[in-house]
């Protein structure tokens, strides 16, 4: 018991205290309870007193009070760490993130690679393809070429068939048969023709003879004969079915049909030379320009043009035997007949004027007049024109 000395000292709540802080561990530092505030609030400091107090209380406690204490130790270091976390994170996402750049940069550097292959390769297929839509412009050109000259010569044989309807219609044998017979008693014999053609020969031995030689109007085929004699290949083609039928039989090869129609049914220098014996005064101007031309483009480079016909410088063949033929249509002077096959590409064209009248009907005397007389009325009675292809 304890005896109070004072009047103001509450013995029985002051002995209850002392029991409780004799309860209390060794070292556990006992506050008196803080004062009442009359106003009802807590100070800072008294709180962290009051918590300081609580947390010895509870540490005083068997079993469970060191278990909360190791807890809330515990809780501090997990708090620390969490506080540490962070900061890890930001140091984990910038390692990421330069992980992430690099192999980037290495997808990037393999995109770059594929993409420039892959434009590597679409540049030569655009190349590829240019290569072939250039041939196939070319080839198409070359098949409307090709359409065209079907087409040309598609037209030629339909002339040619028209033109033989025409001849079956308006040159019937009886007129075929006039026109052989005409031929032998106003040109002549064949012995005749062969002998005046002869001298064409040297001419047409210096031209090569792998290629055959066409004469257009062969007639009777006397040229033909000719050449063959020589060695040299030869065809000819007639419309008179009178001279066809006598050449055949003579094993000449002698062809029914037209000049112009045939030469458009040739390839591109298929001949070596292209001969024309009293034809082109025959002929309308427009197709002898066109069988000009054609004669051109049928002979190889080399081949020659042979074109014979009657001379208007003469007088008496212009004013009398030109018109003794009644198929001819007008005739042709030397210098525009070389005119025409020089303006139309053809080289080398030279006149040769043959066939003179028999000197005993000259105008007698040798000064210039009878010179001059003699020469209208009694010069060359026929000329040639002799060219080649460059």
């Amino acid at each position: 018991m304890i005896t109070a000395n004072s009047r103001g000292v509450n013995q029985p709540s002051l002995e209850a205290r002392i029991k409780a802080e004799m309860r209390q561990p060794e070292g556990l530092i006992v506050l008196p309870p803080p004062p009442l505030d009359l106003s009802g609030a807590i100070l800072p400091v008294e709180k962290d007193v009051m918590m300081l107090v609580l947390k010895q209380r509870l540490s005083a406690i068997p079993v469970l009070g060191p278990a909360l204490v190791m807890m809330n130790v515990w809780r501090r270091r997990l708090l620390r760490g969490l506080r540490i976390l962070p900061v890890l994170g930001y140091g984990m996402s910038w390692l990421k993130s330069l992980l992430l750049v690099h192999e980037t940069r290495g997808i990037v550097s393999i995109v770059t690679k594929e993409t420039g292959y892959v434009e590597q390769r679409m540049r030569a297929e655009i190349a590829h393809c240019h290569s072939q839509l250039q041939d196939l412009r070319k080839q198409t050109q070359e098949l409307r070429k090709h359409i065209g000259l079907t087409e040309q010569r598609l037209a030629d044989m339909r002339q040619e068939v028209a033109v033989k309807t025409v001849h079956t219609v308006a040159r019937p044998d009886a007129l075929d048969s006039f026109y052989a017979a005409f031929e032998a008693s106003f040109r002549g014999s064949r012995e005749d023709l062969k002998n005046r053609q002869r001298i064409y020969l040297d001419r047409v031995a210096g031209v090569s003879t792998k290629l055959p030689v066409l004469d257009i109007g062969c007639g009777r085929g006397e040229w033909i004969e000719l050449l063959g004699e020589r060695g040299v290949p030869a065809y000819g083609i007639d419309l008179n079915r009178v001279f066809v039928s006598g050449a055949r039989k003579a094993n000449l090869d002698v062809r029914e049909t037209e000049a112009l129609a045939h030469l458009r049914s040739l390839e591109d220098a298929s001949l070596s030379g292209i001969s024309a014996f009293h034809v082109i005064e025959h002929l309308q101007f427009s197709d002898l320009i066109s069988v000009i031309d054609e004669a051109k483009r049928v002979l190889a480079p080399g081949g020659f043009l042979l074109l014979e016909t009657p001379n208007p410088e003469n007088l008496m063949v212009g004013a009398s035997t030109f018109w003794s033929d009644p198929t001819h249509r007008a005739p042709l002077r030397p210098g525009i007949s070389k005119f025409m096959v020089e303006q139309r590409g053809f080289v080398d064209a030279e006149i040769i004027y043959l066939h003179p009248d028999d000197d005993q009907a000259h105008f007698p005397g040798s000064d210039a007049l009878a010179s001059r007389l003699n020469q209208l009325f009694y010069g060359a009675r026929d000329y040639a024109i002799w060219a080649r292809k460059a």
